[in-house]
């Protein structure tokens, strides 16, 4: 299975994200690849549901915290990075990787042996979420989102 989804962000920010598995018990590989995001962008997580509202459209009330079927606690998580996958969120894709603070251009290819595509933890049906780096303590994230159909 796999699902690949396009994102048109604010000037000329743009980019791909491909999530792609041989086979459905083996691993997830992202292939990730933005351009132009003047360092504004931060953290990237897969949300609970996907985007339904234009209006306000990536606030908790609309697609809620990140997917966490196994209720991991973020706060005791390593820092982004420096982890297991199995040690994060599912959604949980910069902890598990590190973010996107700083960068303009961004591509790279990661494998996840813990974010499966389709099932009860699947990821597609979801929302995905690139968040400023500036995030207020009101979480009113959102840079832009894309929603995971497959």
């Amino acid at each position: 299975p796999q699902a690949t989804y396009s994102w048109l962000g604010p000037g000329s920010s743009e980019g791909q994200v491909r999530f792609s598995q041989v086979s459905p018990q083996g691993p997830t590989i992202l292939n990730i690849s933005f351009t132009g995001l003047n360092a504004r962008a931060g953290g990237y997580h897969i949300h609970i549901l996907p985007i339904k509202s234009t209006q306000e459209p990536c606030s908790d009330t609309n697609i809620m915290g990140h997917f966490n079927p196994f209720s991991v606690n973020a706060a005791s998580s390593p820092a982004p990075g420096n982890g297991t996958v199995d040690q994060y969120e599912i959604g949980d894709i910069s902890g598990k990787f590190g973010d996107l603070t700083g960068q303009n251009n961004f591509q790279n290819q990661y494998m996840d042996g813990n974010m499966p595509l389709s099932g009860p933890n699947g990821i597609i049906g979801r929302s995905l979420v690139i968040h400023y780096a500036n995030d207020d303590a009101t979480n009113n994230a959102g840079w832009r989102r894309m929603g995971l159909d497959g």
